[in-house]
């Protein structure tokens, strides 16, 4: 785990499965907990000391990753937009919808054509957005996308991206990569 923005921390997992990084984050101010990975327990107690998470806000569908283990470990509650809810593999407790303003500072991007109910997340305070598949870091760098098949159009997918530009951010956050 590593502050890489005052306040915010990004949490690094190697996925053997899929030979990459799949990243979740922690909001230190606002006890979030982003799309979180597996971690060891080194992490798990430095959460815990800093200020521990009473709230776990997943991007999509197929991040529900550890946020099962860690809303009974923390006894937080998990949050997903309401689009993707139905596809979530975990009990979920809250929705959002596009706009809405979230626990820690967050507020929730809306980005159509991707996953159903993929989401960014604004944090006005870092000046950052997080993402989950919306954009990702290939290996040679920079920002990309997913692979073109998984999207029904990929050129309405990366229109839909604009939506991003109605905010002001310095900082971008991936969940791969």
């Amino acid at each position: 785990m590593e502050e890489v923005i005052p306040g915010v921390y990004v949490i690094p997992w190697y996925a053997v499965h899929v030979g990459g990084i799949f990243n979740g984050h922690y909001m230190k101010d606002g006890g979030v907990l982003v799309d979180p990975p597996r971690m060891d327990n080194y992490d798990i107690m430095e959460i815990g000391r800093k200020n521990p998470p009473k709230n776990i806000i997943i991007t999509n569908k197929d991040h529900t990753r550890e946020a099962g283990h860690f809303r009974d470990y923390f006894g937080a509650k998990v949050w997903i937009s309401e689009i993707a809810k139905p596809h979530a593999s975990i009990k979920i407790d809250k929705t959002f919808r596009h706009g809405d303003k979230l626990p820690g500072g967050l507020i929730a991007i809306s980005i159509p054509e991707h996953k159903p109910g993929e989401t960014a997340l604004f944090h006005e305070k870092s000046s950052s957005i997080i993402l989950g598949d919306a954009l990702v870091r290939p290996k040679e760098g920079g920002l990309g996308m997913l692979k073109p098949e998984t999207y029904k159009d990929q050129k309405k997918a990366k229109d839909s991206l604009k939506v991003l530009m109605g905010y002001k951010f310095t900082n971008v956050l991936v969940a791969h990569g």
